[in-house]
């Protein structure tokens, strides 16, 4: 033997009996858990709870993956001690339950052999569950919390400028005006797109309407410092303050000052850097003029204004004129734009980042403060034209923009730019007036952090644990009187199986598989009395189940009650027990059958009553039915005829009679009309199947056929785009190249090996000789304006090229406005010479 016979210590019954109460302790503090876990995870992902508290605030994205993950697995367990009970419920009520079924539940085992394969699929979507829901949470990523704070850093607004990383060493109101103006060049770049009022650019740029623009005062560089150093990434603050604004107006009056001498004679002599109109050449036919000046008589808000505009004129580069009366001055008054300039009281919203300031949104009330911050702060021309022209020049009238609904709003938003730069670079720190610098008011600060988005996606995946937890909670309480407890298991079942049960189990010692499913029956017996007793009966549920019914109800009862005269019925049930069930089978009369288990197995009679109200198991034919099928075909057949219609039409048969006929007499040597439609229909996006069927129906070549035929026509053209490139008349255009090298996008073929790719393009000339382009046909007497080159073919306009533009504008503007300084100095110098 290979196991040796244990002798039992005790005969004495070791169980301890348990009454069956609606639900177990274990189970309603499994509900009560995964309700809490629930709770704290809802709180964890709101976004907001109170205007200065949140829990998804306070932990962050990061503690937010660490706590639902946490909060999940907690509710995952709470799941796992209410399953089984749920599942050996479920299983008990069934009509045939078996031994396997109750084993794999309890082991909670997807391949036990011979398990009910509904069984394997609810254990394992219950394995799987967790593993989805930490999928699923993860994948929500992208949601934000907000809260208000109060900030302990020292605040002010006022006339002060972002940092501009290594311009700030120039300090010039150029660069400036230039940080606070590129975002809404860009915007307004575009000749299609339409101005939208009111609307914000870049961090202090507001357009108030068509005709008004302003730019708001800032945080101070030492706040917006110690904000940005203490945010992390992802994190941002929301500040609302509020602050003065610098604010451009046009005068809607401008037309009554064309013929006013007096007004002109007075704006000339009182204009100021410098005195009088100042000019520059657009290189198109067109100059542009500028007269900034204060105006104490003519306007009703005393203060200091613009002249601009576009006019007719050869003069070039800068200059200044004095006279009013001459054909440059008149010319201009007739054409000028007037803005008034003043500070007004305006509220903003920022949001400031790690490594950035966006201003939001803004507006002005109107209300005028003290406007002493304009006193000799008057921007200077040769500053500010040789910007204005290159930004304004698609305004004049030689463009095709002259008419744009951008025009009124480009002249308030460049002049409110200029005046508010020349403010900042003529007091950089602030010291001369007390308005220029002041502490917030109305001040609100909202902070922001990156967390879990907060959707129906994300509390469904949270409230899936407590649903089923509440589910199966319920279900074990209404389901009391089934005799499942919490320790089912395989003491259960030892102790309340019949020993000759047993027997059917043999040989499975060790491997604890069986050769077919057994039956298992749950009986609770004496159900009377107030401990009853719950046996376990192995084997088919007619012969376990009517057997041990009839000796419990007929042979064992009469025996314990004591009296003689049930001996003899207990012999004559003993004889026939079986002879009652095979007579009611022989009645053809289901209700016979009925009538006759007046003894009592509740499983046969529940097996009757089922056959006999399901009928005809296999359906029935009659004739009503064959004419609804025949009236259903003569609508089908109209549809059909419908869809036919198509391939009548004389083109389609031609085409692919043709097809079929070249493809038959020769399939390599006259293809070209099935290549063309295994082409057409490849480029068309038809599947491989259908394109293989027609193949073999003769209409179009073979899908590889195809393919191998694309990828040729492919090489083809590339051979042929880099032979235009050799051409001398040909013009070859592309982007730059990645140096690095270092792009795993960019590696073709062998791994160790990296190519820079890039786009080009190959342009033939039209007015480009035959033998290309040489160095004496270059005109240097015909100069090449920026119009003709952004005009020039090839060249695309995309955002990246206008950005490219501007840094571009920007790089000559410094060195045009360096060498135009010293051009002016040179000229001061001759003009001090004396004479000789």
């Amino acid at each position: 033997m290979m196991y040796s016979q244990i002798p039992s210590e005790t005969s004495k019954s070791l169980g301890v009996p348990e009454r069956r109460w609606y639900c177990d302790q274990s189970h309603v503090l499994a509900l009560l858990g995964c309700m809490i876990c629930f709770v704290v995870s809802i709180l964890a992902i709101q976004p907001t709870i109170g205007p200065a508290w949140s829990l998804s605030w306070t932990l962050g994205l990061t503690n937010q993956l660490v706590v639902i993950g946490l909060l999940l697995s907690l509710m995952n367990e709470c799941t796992g001690i209410l399953a089984p009970t749920f599942f050996l419920i479920l299983e008990t009520r069934r009509t045939s339950p078996t031994l396997q079924n109750y084993e794999a539940i309890i082991k909670k085992s997807v391949f036990l052999d011979k398990a009910d394969v509904r069984w394997r699929a609810c254990i394992l979507l219950l394995t799987l569950l967790p593993l989805g829901l930490s999928v699923a949470y993860k994948k929500l990523i992208g949601g934000s919390s907000t809260i208000e704070i109060q900030s302990n850093f020292p605040r002010f607004y006022g006339l002060v400028p972002l940092p501009l990383g290594t311009f700030n060493v120039m300090n010039n109101s150029i660069y400036y005006m230039i940080n606070a103006s590129v975002p809404y060049i860009a915007a307004s770049s575009s000749a299609r797109s339409i101005p939208q009022f009111p609307a914000v650019y870049g961090f202090n740029t507001v357009i108030l309407d068509n005709t008004s623009t302003a730019l708001l005062d800032l945080p101070s560089p030492d706040f917006l410092s110690s904000i940005q150093q203490n945010l992390t990434d992802g994190e941002s603050w929301g500040m609302s303050a509020a602050v003065d604004g610098t604010v451009a107006r046009y005068n809607s009056s401008t037309s009554s000052y064309k013929d006013n001498d007096a007004f002109w004679t007075t704006a000339f002599n009182h204009s100021y850097n410098p005195t009088g109109l100042s000019t520059i050449s657009l290189y198109n036919g067109y100059q542009m003029g500028m007269i900034n000046g204060l105006d104490s008589l003519h306007s009703e808000n005393p203060g200091p204004y613009c002249l601009i505009g576009f006019f007719k004129g050869d003069a070039y580069g800068l200059n200044i004129y004095s006279n009013t009366t001459e054909s440059t001055s008149l010319a201009f008054r007739k054409n000028a734009y007037k803005f008034d300039i003043q500070r007004e009281k305006c509220q903003a919203q920022w949001t400031v980042t790690h490594s950035s300031i966006q201003l939001t949104s803004g507006h002005c009330t109107g209300e005028r403060t003290k406007q002493v911050v304009f006193n000799s702060t008057t921007p200077y021309y040769a500053d500010t034209l040789p910007l204005l022209a290159t930004w304004l020049i698609r305004y004049s009238p030689a463009q095709s923009q002259s008419q744009s609904p951008w025009l009124l709003p480009s002249l308030t938003t460049s002049v409110a730019s200029m005046f508010w730069a020349r403010i900042i670079y003529m007091d950089p720190t602030n010291n001369v007036y007390p308005e220029m610098y002041y502490p917030p008011t109305s001040e609100t600060i909202h902070s922001t952090r990156l967390t879990l988005k907060a959707n129906w996606g994300l509390y469904l995946t949270l409230c899936i644990h407590p649903a089923l937890c509440t589910v199966m909670l319920l279900s074990i309480c209404f389901c009391y009187k089934t005799p499942i407890g919490k320790g089912f298991g395989l003491i259960s079942v030892l102790s309340g199986v019949r020993g000759d049960n047993l027997d059917q189990l043999r040989g499975a010692g060790l491997s604890g598989i069986l050769t077919r499913t057994v039956p298992i029956r749950i009986i609770v017996q004496d159900s009377s009395r107030s401990h009853p007793r719950i046996r376990y009966s192995l084997g088919d549920g007619l012969e376990a189940t009517g057997e041990l019914d009839i000796k419990e109800t007929f042979l064992t009862a009469p025996a314990s009650a004591g009296r003689p005269e049930w001996r003899n019925c207990m012999t004559k049930l003993h004889s026939s027990k079986y002879e009652d069930v095979l007579d009611s089978l022989l009645d053809f009369r289901p209700i016979g059958i009925l009538e006759k288990l007046h003894w009592g197995i509740p499983v046969l009679r529940e097996e009757v009553k089922q056959l006999y109200t399901c009928g005809h198991a296999f359906g029935q034919w009659s004739e009503r039915d064959m004419k609804d099928l025949n009236r259903n075909l003569n609508l089908d057949r109209v549809d059909c005829l419908n869809e036919a219609e198509g391939l009548k039409q004389k083109e389609i048969r031609t085409v692919e009679i043709l097809s079929q006929f070249c493809y038959t007499r020769a399939v390599k040597q006259s293809n070209n009309l099935p290549m063309q439609l295994g082409l057409h229909l490849h480029a068309s996006g038809v599947q491989r199947r259908i394109i293989d069927l027609l193949s073999q129906l003769g209409i179009c070549c073979g899908y590889k056929t195809v393919l191998e035929a694309s990828k040729k026509i492919s090489r083809i053209g590339a051979e042929e785009v880099a032979t235009l490139g050799f051409r001398p008349d040909s013009v070859t255009a592309y982007d730059n190249f990645e140096q690095t090298m270092g792009g795993k996008g960019e590696r073709r073929d062998d791994h160790s090996e990296f190519y820079s790719v890039t786009t080009g393009e190959v342009l033939l000339g039209r007015e480009i000789p035959a033998n290309g382009l040489s160095q004496d046909m270059l005109r240097p007497s015909v100069a090449l304006m920026y119009p003709q080159l952004v005009n020039a073919p090839g060249m695309r306009m995309d955002e990246t090229e206008v950005h490219n533009q501007i840094l571009s504008i920007v790089d000559q503007m410094v060195e045009g406005f360096d060498l135009l300084s010293m051009r002016l100095q040179v000229e001061k110098l001759d003009n001090s010479l004396p004479d000789t």
